[in-house]
C-alpha cells in the first residue's frame, strides 16, 4: 500500500510539472501570425465616400496561421466611432493581396477618417494576441 501511494504521490507531481509546461508554453510562445509588407493600408475607393457606402482597404501581407481573427473597426477622425458589428475572417494562410470591404454608416459624421482595426488571434484557450492597424485617410461625405 505504501508503495502504491508512493507511485501516485510521484504520478501527481509529474502530470502537474507536465501541465506548467503546457501552460508556460501556451502564454511565453512568441507566435508568428502576419507580417505585413505596406502599412498604413491603402483605401482602394474613389473618394469622396458616401454615408452608407463601401470604404475598401488593401491589405498586402503573409500570414503564418489558420487561425480566424475577429476584427473590431473603428472610424477615427479625432473622435472615435466603433462599428457595432465584430467581423469574423480575413485573409487566409500564405502570402495574398486581399480587399476587404467595410460599411460606413449612415449616421457617421461627414469628415475625413481613417480605419482602426483591431484584430483578435485566438492562438490556444489561455492567449489572444492582439494585431492593431490603421488605414490611410479618406473623406466621407
Amino acid at each position: 500500500m505504501k508503495k502504491l501511494t508512493y507511485i501516485i504521490s510521484w504520478l501527481a507531481i509529474v502530470m502537474a510539472m507536465i501541465m506548467m509546461m503546457i501552460l508556460s508554453f501556451w502564454e511565453f510562445y512568441p507566435y508568428k501570425i502576419i507580417e505585413f509588407k505596406k502599412r498604413p493600408f491603402p483605401i482602394v475607393n474613389e473618394q469622396p465616400v458616401a454615408r452608407g457606402d463601401i470604404v475598401a482597404y488593401k491589405i498586402d501581407a503573409c500570414k503564418f496561421t489558420d487561425v480566424v481573427p475577429e476584427m473590431t473597426v473603428f472610424f477615427v477622425d479625432g473622435i472615435v466611432y466603433e462599428v457595432p458589428i465584430k467581423k469574423k475572417g480575413g485573409i487566409g494562410r500564405g502570402c495574398a493581396v486581399t480587399i476587404i470591404f467595410i460599411e460606413v454608416p449612415k449616421s457617421l459624421p461627414v469628415g475625413t477618417y481613417s480605419l482602426k482595426l483591431i484584430m483578435h488571434y485566438k492562438m490556444n484557450p489561455f492567449r489572444t494576441i492582439e494585431i492593431i492597424n490603421t488605414t490611410e485617410k479618406f473623406v466621407v461625405k
